[in-house]
């Protein structure tokens, strides 16, 4: 997977109101390392797999074809999801003729908050977010794909606040402030 993190924009240029404190000037300089950070790492994340992004900001709803999205809560009711997917990531395994055998998906969604992830809340159904997306997804695909099976590989949210996570080497000491500073 190719990847070009230099966006060639500058916050800071022809935007005189942003530019009017020491404030605005601090967050624009937080803005532009948290992004230079992010994509550097999302780069290097492609580069190591065989995933490749393949849908941004992918809208699903039954309206749009996705049946798995409608919910029949009783005879004369039904409930209808819909949602808009971040990224997803697909890798296709072809046979020796070149036909698609396996569709692999990867289904992300960015987040910037501080809400912390836990699996039991996954288990409770108290998070279904990433499954709804990931069923969506396998929907669209076996659409696509008929013939193929569709196997959910990963259901990831990206923190883009700090896209470095805590990593403890042998010696019980956390290494990501070294690893942030790295350049890759």
């Amino acid at each position: 997977a190719a990847c070009i993190y230099d966006l060639g924009f500058n916050l800071e240029s022809g935007v005189g109101a942003l530019n009017d404190n020491a404030r605005n000037k601090y967050m624009i300089e937080r803005v532009e390392n948290m992004t230079d950070k992010t994509t550097k790492v999302l780069c290097e994340q492609l580069k190591s797999g065989r995933f490749e992004p393949e849908y941004f900001e992918f809208r699903f709803s039954p309206q749009e074809g996705s049946k798995s999205m409608c919910m029949k809560l009783d005879e004369n009711t039904n409930m209808n999801l819909r949602g808009i997917i971040d990224r997803v990531d697909v890798y296709r395994e072809t046979d020796e003729s070149g036909k698609v055998k396996k569709v692999y998906l990867k289904v992300i969604d960015y987040k910037s908050g501080s809400k912390d992830f836990k699996i039991e809340d996954v288990f409770d159904g108290r998070q279904l977010q990433l499954s709804m997306y990931m069923r969506a997804m396998e929907d669209v695909m076996q659409e696509e794909y008929p013939e193929a099976q569709i196997i959910p590989a990963a259901e990831l949210y990206y923190n883009i606040k700090d896209p470095y996570i805590e990593k403890y080497n042998d010696d019980g000491y956390d290494d990501s402030d070294i690893r942030r500073s790295q350049e890759y």
